[in-house]
């Protein structure tokens, strides 16, 4: 149990391949509408996919995580000790997945940084859970949402 009262589901990590830009870009939108409804889409479907598929997937280190039927339902993306992306579709946040594929990174790196939104609690939360703290923080004039971010960093 993760949750009170919530089964963690039968998971399956592994290596996603640009195979996988699709799930990516999908699990993506769907968990960014889900947790930050603040923020504007920036960017069709089209070119999530074209950054999921020639970007991500190319450069970072990216795991996928399985439901008991290997429907993709979450991943993360790291390179260089940083966490570039970690989203759960919402239907299976909360179960321990996320937890799961960040200790793919946590294992793979002694220390780990990430950039999250300030207004994004439950990802605050779940990285404060898991050892991380803030080191810095901004106005958003730097990033694309103009959005107050954090600088978060976990060290072994």
């Amino acid at each position: 149990m993760d949750s009170p009262g919530r089964m963690l589901l039968p998971t399956t990590i592994e290596v996603a391949t640009v195979a996988h830009a699709a799930d990516c870009a999908k699990i993506s939108r769907a968990a960014r509408k889900q947790v930050l409804p603040f923020l504007y889409d920036l960017h069709s479907e089209a070119e999530d996919l074209e950054y999921f598929g020639n970007h991500v997937l190319r450069k970072d280190t990216v795991f996928m995580a399985l439901d008991d039927q290997r429907i993709p339902v979450g991943f993360i993306a790291f390179s260089d000790g940083w966490i570039n992306h970690l989203y759960v579709l919402p239907s299976h946040q909360r179960l321990g997945i996320g937890s799961l594929l960040l200790d793919k990174a946590m294992h793979s790196y002694k220390a780990l940084r990430l950039w999250t939104f300030e207004r994004n609690d439950l990802a605050c939360r779940f990285y404060e859970k898991h050892g991380f703290s803030v080191i810095d923080r901004t106005d958003g004039e730097g990033n694309e949402e103009q959005e107050p971010d954090l600088l978060l960093q976990w060290a072994a």
